[in-house]
């Protein structure tokens, strides 16, 4: 599935840690294709940090869940920029950048 690639958009995001869920607002955000393959029998991976986008389920990339977990912190203050990686089922690997604040959805 191909995700346009304007800075403009206006997607609801959804962020999932540990079945916490938190809902990105506030900003812009653009999700680019990378030319790379993601290879999950030599990587370790975590289903406990996914991001929910357009009624599909991405894998953070494992070496940017800290990059996620500092985004948690700052984020739930104030609007803050954010870039990591996502995986799809398919090891698709996918940029996703944008300026949001979290809001805890429950």
């Amino acid at each position: 599935m191909k995700i346009e690639d304007t800075s403009d958009a206006a997607r609801t995001l959804q962020l999932v840690v540990h079945a916490k869920v938190y809902v990105l607002v506030g900003g812009w955000n653009k999700i680019t294709d990378e030319t790379v393959i993601f290879q999950f029998s030599t990587h370790a991976f975590n289903f406990d940090y996914l991001l929910h986008v357009s009624g599909i389920n991405y894998l953070i990339h494992p070496e940017d869940i800290p990059l996620v977990t500092l985004f948690i912190k700052k984020a739930l203050d104030n609007p803050m920029e954010y870039r990591f990686r996502i995986i799809n089922r398919s090891g698709e690997i996918k940029t996703v950048q944008g300026l949001a604040q979290l809001v805890s959805a429950y």
